[in-house]
Order: structure tokens, then sequence, then C-alpha cells
């Protein structure tokens, strides 16, 4: 959740946003038409219910709260009390080579994960556009990952597609439990508290337009597009490369080789080198 506490004329209003389930819990009161009063049992469950049928089609939902004080409010109190306004439904599209890139990972035998701070509903509606994930079991919120031993992270690691709602100590866990498996990792990130899971990475990658200055420090790669799409493409030319440095190895070995084995044979049956230094350069 997110906070400004504003002074209007001596008195404190407090405007607060964030995830619908999170700022519930602090709501004591619900604005309807206008008038103010309890918020009760069923409003929450009839509001989260309608939150999770948009977040069911990608959507994220931002919900609003406010809090009016007439004397001081100590700071830890701020984000308490408050009055529920509304929510707004918000789409961000997933982009055409963001699928493309995921499909091109999965070719090259790379496993894609997601992490993120959306909801779980609105994650796996999103992970089945990418074709990362297609269940309630692919997909694991924070609340599960906190209650979990690592011996249990390890047992179903692999079988995760999808975290949703994790706070970077999560990342860290994230990113050794799949080194644990025997995994190389590769982390994507572009704040400050990626910094911790970009640095246990085999290789961090940071962003290079949005990415912070203590991400792009924690980080091997930066990219410079922040394109995901760009590290796939990446992974690719380094294979070439490397499939080419094999062949030239072994064309240069299979070369050598020849000229011993000859020199090598001819030398038992005339005693004397065939070749000599200047005939082999």
């Amino acid at each position: 959740m997110m906070s400004t506490v504003n002074d209007i004329d001596g008195v404190k209003h407090t405007f607060t946003k964030g995830a619908i389930d999170q700022l519930l819990k602090q709501c004591t009161h619900i604005l309807i038409d206008d008038v103010e009063r309890k918020i009760t049992e069923q409003d929450v469950t009839t509001l989260l219910a309608a939150a999770n049928d948009l977040s069911s089609d990608a959507l994220r939902v931002l919900a609003f709260a406010y809090h009016t004080k007439y004397d001081d409010l100590p700071e830890n109190e701020f984000e308490q009390q408050l009055t529920y306004v509304g929510a707004v439904a918000m789409i961000d599209p997933v982009r055409k080579s963001a699928i493309e890139a995921v499909a091109q990972a999965h070719d090259a035998g790379i496993d894609v994960v997601m992490i993120t701070g959306d909801h779980a509903v609105t994650a796996l509606a999103i992970g089945r556009d990418l074709d990362l994930a297609h269940s309630d079991y692919e997909v694991m919120t924070s609340e599960k990952l906190q209650r979990m031993s690592n011996k249990e992270l390890l047992r179903v690691i692999e079988q995760i597609h999808i975290f949703a709602r994790v706070n970077p100590e999560h990342k860290v866990r994230i990113v050794e439990a799949l080194q644990a498996k025997g995994n190389i990792t590769s982390m994507t990130g572009d704040g400050v508290n990626d910094a911790p899971s970009l640095a246990k990475a085999d290789i961090g990658v940071a962003m290079g337009i949005t990415g912070t200055d203590v991400s792009k420090q924690a980080s091997d790669i930066i990219l410079t597009d922040d394109n995901f799409e760009t590290i796939i493409k990446g992974v690719y030319e380094g294979r070439n490369v490397f499939q080419k440095i094999r062949r030239a190895v072994a064309f240069v070995l299979g070369i050598n080789l020849a000229n011993v084995l000859s020199i090598f044979v001819l030398s038992l049956i005339n005693h004397v080198s065939p070749l000599e230094a200047s005939d082999i350069l």
C-alpha cells in the first residue's frame, strides 16, 4: 500500500491506495452514495468476489480509501481505520513480442518463471496468455511460500511457474531453491528490492531504462532496451558462437591429428620424417 497525508486547515487527511485484499483489512468503514457506514463481512466478501472476477480477466485491481483525523495521529496509524471508497481495474495487455520470446525460450530449453507483485488470479490469467501456466497448481502465493520450509520448497519448486505477491526475501529463496536443484538461474529486475535476488542469481539482468542504479550495480548484464526478448536473442547468439567455436576446434584438431598420424606412420616405415617443418606450415 501507499499513502499520502495532507494537512488541510489543521485536519489530517490520509489517502491510501493498494491491493484490494490488503486495503480492506485496514478499513472499518465504507463510503456508499456519499454516506459513510461501518463495513460488514458481507461487504468485504462482495468486494473481493468482484475484484476476483476482474483479476481473472487479467485486469489489475487497485483500491482506494481515506481517513480523516482532527487531532495528531501517530505515523504507524496512518493506514488504519480507513474508509473504503472504491477500486479501478486496469489492463496492461501482454505484448506479442513477450509471447513470442517465451515460446522461443521454451524451444531453447529454457524454463521461464514469472515473479510478480500482482494478485494470484491476475498473474495466472497473464501466465495463460504467455503459455507459462494453466492451472492453480502452478501458481504460488507469498503466504504459501512463507509457510513452506526449504525442504518442502525444493520438492515443488520446478513445478511452479508463477509466484505472486512476493517480497524481496522470497525472491532470494526462489533463486536459491532453483540453484539447489542444479539449475543455472538468470534473474531480471529493475527496482532496489530486486537487488538481492539479482546478485544471488548466476546471471543478474537489470533494466537499462527503468532500472535503478542499485539494481544495475547488482547485475551482470544491463538491457539497454528493457526487452525480455533481447535476453533470448542473446542466448541464441551465444549458442551460435559456441557451436562455431566447437566446429573450428574440431576442424583444427582433425587436421593436426591427421598430420601427426601421417608423420608417425611414415617415420616408422622410412625411419625419416616425410615432412619438413616448412611443408607443414
